[in-house]
This record gives structure tokens, C-alpha cells and sequence, in this order.
């Protein structure tokens, strides 16, 4: 495990194809593999080439640009490349039939100044799963600051998917859920593992939500035909 994460393979691979960082501004003639910073807002399929509208910040100034392309392979999350890419439908996928059920979920930051003591009989890992827990179980953060012993603070990363209603239904609530609300979900698991100890050392807790995450395996979602046939497109 990499201190941070996977930018170190990515950074490996691009190192090992040789990209070559350029403006997208002014682009310059090259042989090589050209790395552009931006973002595409549109990709269109012509007949003789792909369009894509790219959205890039330079000195300070947003512009807008268009590269024209032979091939175009997309990597976005298909509810981002079902309003991006234009007339997905064309390939095979339509989203209202065949978009995959997002599950929304919390990713919680717990950080303490002397760690939470453990209940007897049991022992602190670097992942932690709480036996029928309502929560995913939480990771100490803090376990590659190797050291003689346990540094003083440490931060233990909780997460918890929130099942218990319909996604969109739960993406709503969301919206306006009190941070209580949010809190004794995000600390359900730590209650449970530390009854006693946990707010004693507690200092803060940072929850991000995420109304868009992994696609849930829903029944079917390994035959969705709208997704098979983008990948054979």
C-alpha cells in the first residue's frame, strides 16, 4: 500500500508509457503520447472522426477547446458519460433502462489524541469489521506512521452504506439530514467496539457523503444488455 494511494500506479503507468505534458491551448507536433489537463463537457461520434468539447483552466482563465479524435475511449461512470456522451442510446444503452442502481454511502473520519482503548480479549487491526455491525467497519489511518510503538493520535476512517431505503430515497434524506443524524450513523460501528471510550480522546469528525458510488449488484446487473453492449462498441 502506497502512503499515497493509487496516484503511485497511475503515476507508474503513465511514466512507463512516456507521456508528454502539453498545453491544450497550444498544442505542439509530437511523436509521443500527449498528457492535456481538462475536462470533457461532450463527445460526439461524426462519421469521419469524435468530437469532444474539453473544458480547461490555464493561467488562471477557463477555456473551452475542441479535439478531434480517430478513437475516443471513455472511462467516466456511466451516469456521467449518459450525459456527456451524445446519443448514448445509439450504442445499445439506454439509461432510463439500463442505468445500474448507485448505492449512496458516508465515509467518516474519526480523529483522536490517544487512541480509544480496546475491550479485553480483543485486538486492534488495521481493518476492523464489527461482528453484526450496522456499518462497514472502520481502518486506523494512521497504520503506515511505522514506528517503535503506536504514534500518540491517530485517525480511524469509518464507512457505512446507507441500504435502508431505496437509493433515491436515501439520497433525498441526505439532503437535508441534521449532522446528529449523520453522526450516530457514521459512529454506530465504534460505539459498538468502544462503548465506553469513545468520545472520551475524540476530537473531530469529518463525514463526506457520497450520493453516488458503487453500482449495487442488484439481481441481473452481471447480464444489463445496456452495458454489454457498450463495452462491445
Amino acid at each position: 500500500t502506497w502512503p499515497d494511494g493509487l496516484a503511485s500506479l497511475s503515476n507508474k503507468l503513465r511514466d512507463f508509457i512516456g507521456f508528454e505534458r502539453q498545453s491544450a491551448l497550444v498544442p505542439a507536433p509530437t511523436d509521443k503520447p500527449v498528457l492535456m489537463s481538462g475536462t470533457a463537457f461532450k463527445v460526439t461520434e461524426q462519421p469521419d472522426k469524435v468530437e469532444i468539447l474539453i473544458g480547461t483552466v490555464e493561467n488562471g482563465r477557463f477555456h473551452t477547446i475542441q479535439v478531434n479524435a480517430k478513437k475516443v475511449i471513455s472511462t467516466m461512470p456511466l451516469f456521467v458519460a449518459s450525459r456527456v456522451i451524445t446519443n448514448i442510446k445509439n450504442y445499445g444503452f439506454d439509461p432510463k433502462a439500463h442505468m445500474p442502481v448507485y448505492a449512496p454511502w458516508m465515509v467518516s473520519n474519526f480523529i483522536f489524541n490517544q487512541y480509544p482503548q480496546e475491550q479485553k480479549g480483543t485486538q486492534l487491526a488495521w481493518d476492523n469489521v464489527v461482528y453484526e455491525g450496522k456499518g462497514l467497519g472502520y481502518v486506523v489511518s494512521t497504520h503506515q506512521l511505522i514506528r517503535a510503538a503506536k504514534p500518540e493520535r491517530t485517525a480511524f476512517t469509518a464507512y457505512y452504506a446507507l441500504d435502508e431505503d431505496e437509493p433515491e430515497t436515501i439520497r433525498k434524506w441526505l439532503a437535508i439530514a441534521e449532522d446528529t443524524e449523520l453522526v450516530t450513523k457514521a459512529a454506530s460501528d465504534l460505539q459498538q467496539a468502544y462503548p465506553k471510550d469513545l468520545w472520551r480522546h475524540l476530537q473531530q469528525i469529518d463525514i463526506t457523503l457520497r450520493a453516488h458510488a458503487m453500482h449495487a449488484p442488484t439481481p441481473g446487473y452481471l447480464s444489463n444488455e445496456g452495458t454489454k453492449a457498450l463495452q462491445q462498441h
